[in-house]
């Protein structure tokens, strides 16, 4: 009788719960954010230079322009024609120019004849 309750029980130990239903997990600790501040200013990238010398030479001399909206198909030939001729540029990739674009003025969508157009509009100076 002694030797069967020494022997180590052979059935199969229920599952440990690893969540409870309904309960919502306990949350995770983030750190807090850091604040970083620079002694020297940060040059603005060349992109940014490139967009911000084709907007203003858009509004300086296609003044018709301010206020709608311009296909990029416009805007790259005109940032590679005229603008890079200006000054003198190498003419950088347009993705980099147009992400720029998009944190300076507004974009939109539009159809046109059918198609679809990237448009990005022409500010006030």
């Amino acid at each position: 009788m002694l030797a069967r309750l020494l022997k180590p029980l052979s059935l199969p130990l229920p599952p440990i719960l690893v969540s409870i239903p309904g309960r919502k997990p306990p949350p995770k600790h983030r750190p807090k954010p850091v604040v970083v501040s620079r002694l020297y200013p940060m040059p603005k990238p060349e992109r940014y230079i490139h967009a911000k010398a084709l907007l203003g030479y858009i509004q300086e001399h296609a003044s018709h322009t301010i206020g709608t909206y311009v296909p990029v198909e416009d805007l790259n030939r005109f940032y590679k024609t005229d603008v890079c001729g200006l000054h003198h540029w190498k003419p950088r990739h347009w993705t980099g120019i147009a992400r720029q674009l998009g944190h300076i003025t507004s974009k939109t969508m539009v159809r046109q004849n059918g198609q679809r157009l990237v448009a990005y509009q022409i500010p006030r100076p």
